[in-house]
């Protein structure tokens, strides 16, 4: 039973647009500070205490986002897992709907019920949920560690010892750490971004000619781009997508979960999203996130807190895992969250 909405973005892409009347999304651990997006309201109601997990879409990061931004624990999990029935699409290829919660074991019980197939759900598969082990050992796990692309020159002087003080306490646990990189790295972030705006601006071309004035201008912006892209250019797109998760289906074979950061920094704030004028200013921000690569494979891939900035900001590590493998990285993001405690700090604002 859905009890309460949070704020989302609008059609869950871009950023909030301080020249509308709706409120900006704050993040409870600074509330200078974004919470992240597109999910805004149930990441930064979950990290206030508000409630105990929520739903989220994700199309390019909106679950893992506020999740890492908001030092909660977020599951997107394998296109098809869950159905999208009711949900206004983004990108039909890209789309998926999952939980967020305070750690992986209760985004696991939520997962639990939202899984599985619906009549309106054409993308949804029918197949068994896993349980997973919750043994809280990773011995015999062999767990693949990415570190290329993710960690820019300008990323936070403390997501390095964080990830390094992340995979101690996983090897601790009884993993064997493998160094790994993700195939195609740079041609799925152009695969991505053809799919999602050729495929928004699908749905949205009518209200576009009609509406354009009613749009956010940062959301119509991503919207329009849509009508640049070409048939041949969807096409050649998704042939790279299809490649691309052969070659991570292959990567499985080899490791059972693979980890990374799910940013490069803490929430980003606001007087650095927007110009004086108000007007958007977040290209820098893409570079910094790391979400967009699994929504394209359509992989499942856990987003929990790591860590914090020198100012007290989440930081946050993903764990992915192969197509419809669940168990084992909710298993795993479990067995790291019973030793560590960053999933239940709670921002100094709900502090009693």
């Amino acid at each position: 039973m859905i009890t309460g909405k949070t704020t989302t973005l609008e059609f869950a892409c871009r950023m909030p647009d301080p020249s509308k009347p709706f409120p900006m999304p704050r993040n409870p651990w600074d509330t200078a500070t974004w919470a992240g997006g597109s999910s805004s309201g149930t990441g930064n109601g979950i990290a206030a205490g508000l409630f105990f997990a929520g739903l989220g879409t994700d199309t390019g990061g909106s679950i893992g986002i506020p999740a890492a931004f908001c030092g909660v624990t977020g599951l997107m999990p394998t296109f098809g897992r869950v159905p999208k029935s009711g949900v206004v699409p983004l990108g039909y290829s890209l789309d998926h709907a999952g939980p967020l919660a305070r750690s992986a074991r209760d985004c696991a019980a939520v997962l639990d019920v939202i899984s599985g197939p619906h009549a309106d759900g054409r993308d949804c598969v029918d197949l068994p949920l896993p349980t997973p082990a919750f043994d809280g050992t990773l011995e015999g796990m062999r767990i693949g560690v990415v570190r290329e692309g993710h960690f820019p020159e300008q990323a936070d002087p403390a997501l390095a010892p964080a990830f390094d003080t992340a995979l101690e306490v996983m090897a601790g646990l009884g993993a064997t750490l493998v160094e790994a990189a993700l195939p195609y790295w740079t041609e799925m972030a152009t695969a991505h971004a053809v799919t999602m705006c050729a495929e928004a601006f699908a749905y949205h071309r009518n209200d576009l000619v009609g509406r354009w004035g009613d749009y956010f201008a940062s959301t119509r912006t991503m919207l329009a781009l849509g009508a640049m892209v070409t048939g041949a250019d969807h096409v050649q797109a998704q042939r790279v997508r299809q490649v691309t998760q052969d070659a991570v289906a292959r990567m499985f074979g080899d490791v059972d979960v693979i980890v990374c950061p799910t940013t490069a920094i803490g929430a980003p704030r606001y007087d650095d999203l927007f110009d004086k004028d108000g007007r958007i200013q977040n290209e820098w921000l893409y570079a910094l996130i790391f979400t967009t690569y699994w929504d394209c494979v359509g992989n499942p891939v856990l987003a929990a807190p790591m860590g914090a900035t020198a100012a007290g900001l989440p930081l946050s590590i993903q764990f992915a895992g192969p197509a419809f493998g669940e168990a084992d990285l909710l298993g795993a993001a479990d067995a790291f969250q019973r030793v560590t405690d960053w999933h239940r700090r709670v921002p100094a604002l709900v502090t009693p």
